[in-house]
């Protein structure tokens, strides 16, 4: 008689599967805050780098043709190749004309955050579709922060650890603009 093989059933059993399921929502309810906190920081560290860029790009604009860029033309000015008077865009250097200066962005970035996230705009006051606020004297671009009540809204100060005051003194109120344009838009 030969002795019988049991063939031993290896199987978790309904205790080990709870066990895990329990340890992997424990993981996943501690993981999923930080990963959320890093994409919001993400989008404020993108926001400071576009911020430098544009600002960056108006000062080499204004090194090469000696002063800065005009209100209504400074999206041409940054983003084309232009003469040394910035009169002249062309999408590619024409040195025969004396087209060779720039393009200093290859496009205007979108606002990331606020009430305006998504615009590109350029223009001297806040307004609807205005992502940036430029101000000429200082020779600066902005984010345009303010809501259509020329308000910052209290969530993106605390996405941006700022306060109201902070956030006005580098979010678009210059010399060039005044607050009833802002509560008002263009």
């Amino acid at each position: 008689m030969t002795p019988r093989r049991h063939r031993c059933a290896r199987a978790f059993s309904l205790i080990e599967l709870v066990i895990v399921v329990i340890i992997l929502g424990i993981v996943a309810a501690i993981a999923l805050p930080r990963i959320t906190r890093g994409s919001e920081g993400a989008e404020v560290a993108a926001l400071w780098a576009d911020v430098e860029a544009l600002n960056k790009a108006v000062e080499l604009y204004t090194v090469e043709h000696g002063a800065a860029p005009d209100k209504p033309k400074i999206v041409s000015q940054l983003t084309q190749y232009s003469n040394a008077g910035g009169g002249v865009f062309s999408g590619t250097p024409d040195p025969a004309n004396g087209v060779i200066y720039g393009p200093y962005l290859h496009k205007i970035p979108t606002l990331k955050l606020g009430p305006n996230a998504g615009a590109s705009g350029i223009d001297s006051s806040a307004g609807p579709d205005i992502g940036w606020i430029y101000n000429q004297r200082r020779r600066s671009l902005r984010p345009n922060f303010y809501d259509g009540g020329g308000n910052i809204p209290p969530d993106l100060l605390n996405k941006l650890k700022m306060t109201q005051d902070e956030a006005e003194s580098i979010g678009g109120l210059g010399d060039d603009v005044d607050a009833g344009e802002i509560a008002s838009g263009p």
